[in-house]
């Protein structure tokens, strides 16, 4: 593996490059005092790992590090320091390894082993799961990949934060976003400092996830702003239930193609996560959902196929429990279906519990319909 060197002051550049030399294990391919040096070196040829003073006088070196990840997403960045305090603070989710000043052999040699052991495992990774032209990211229920029609695979993410920051970025996917409001939306609890470090840890754990699962995902950076973006051919569920009107026209024709969309919807949007952005998108698609459930029924009862309405409506019940455009369907059905007793217990249940539970009683326009059904069955 090939390494560069990146600080202001010389003669830190060759006592790294001396135990780098003693080591053995990576190979020195640049020695560089600008970061704008580096910057055109890894621009123009491979680099492995790039060890980097955290302390630049051009830029602060965790910015320094997004300027490096914007141009290869694989290097692996080992921050410099002579402030302990500071690298506790920067690294203390241990996205990037860090050495402090004066580096010693043995824990250098540390590291060294352990970026030896994330590249195995890279290549390990990265050959895999991705064969084929569409993949879908699934964030309606609990966030998932489906890289194969059959096969889904939940995201393995080091931190709660580091999740959620996907998720905000997938949620505006190919907008740029200012990284201060990101950070006030993400770490409103921290200091700016800490805001700021806790952001390019997250964002390198993300892009480290990305490059081993979907290289064509990207995490990109420009002029202090973040942007997800991806190739077409990945389709993401909650986009492609947003693609339906809220009443589409169902016929025979498309009958399958609504059916396909609904099993898209195992959940509520990124239900896992408890976040205040996501809250009027969640609540939008649950809209949308019950709206497509509720034209498939009444194409359905409309078509003689009661008893696969009835199926679908107790599905959607368990969702919406005191939805009156449910009860007025399911009793149609039942009445459809002539079946006076599965009527009763169906009507006497929803009174029940909304009495219970909400301290209502059934609209009149339920009661009316109900005793409408039960007069004509009589």
């Amino acid at each position: 593996m090939k390494a560069i060197l990146i600080d202001d002051e010389n003669p830190a550049l060759l006592q790294m490059e001396r135990l780098l030399l003693a080591d053995g294990r990576l190979e020195v391919s640049g020695k560089f005092t600008s970061l704008a040096d580096g910057l055109r070196h890894i621009g123009g040829e491979k680099t492995d790992v790039v060890f980097l003073d955290i302390e630049m006088p051009e830029v602060n070196g965790l910015e320094a590090s997004e300027l490096i990840q914007q141009l290869d997403s694989d290097i692996t960045i080992v921050f410099v320091t002579a402030f302990s305090e500071y690298a506790v603070e920067a690294f203390e989710l241990q996205a990037f390894d860090y050495l402090l000043k004066p580096v010693y052999p043995a824990r250098l040699a540390k590291t060294i082993s352990r970026i030896e052991a994330g590249y195995a495992r890279g290549k390990e990774i990265a050959e895999p799961s991705m064969q084929g032209s569409e993949v879908q990211i699934l964030c309606l229920g609990r966030l998932m990949l489906r890289s194969a029609p059959d096969v889904l695979e939940a995201f393995k993410w080091r931190t709660l934060k580091t999740q959620e920051l996907f998720a905000y970025l997938l949620h505006y996917k190919g907008k740029w976003l200012d990284k201060n409001q990101i950070i006030e939306t993400l770490w409103s609890d921290y200091s700016q400092e800490k805001g700021i470090n806790h952001l390019h840890t997250s964002i390198y754990q993300v892009r480290k996830l990305l490059s081993n699962w979907k290289p064509s995902i990207k995490v990109e950076y420009d002029r202090n702003s973040y942007r997800l973006s991806m190739e077409n051919n990945i389709l993401i569920d909650a986009e492609l239930l947003e693609q339906v009107t809220e009443q589409p026209v169902i016929t025979q024709q498309n009958l399958k193609h609504y059916e396909d969309l609904l099993s898209l919807y195992r959940g509520d949007f990124l239900e896992e996560l408890d976040c205040f952005w996501a809250v009027a998108r969640r609540e939008r698609l649950r809209r949308l959902y019950t709206q497509l459930v509720m034209t498939i029924v009444a194409f359905e009862l409309a078509n003689g196929r009661d008893l696969k309405a009835i199926s679908r409506l107790n599905v959607l019940q368990e969702r919406e429990p005191y939805s009156d455009e449910i009860c007025q369907a399911m009793l149609i059905a039942y009445g459809n279906l002539k079946d006076i007793a599965a009527l009763q217990r169906y009507y006497e249940t929803y009174e029940a519990l909304i009495r219970n539970e909400l301290k209502i009683e059934p609209t009149v326009q339920i009661k009316e319909l109900y005793e409408q059904i039960q007069k004509r069955l009589n």
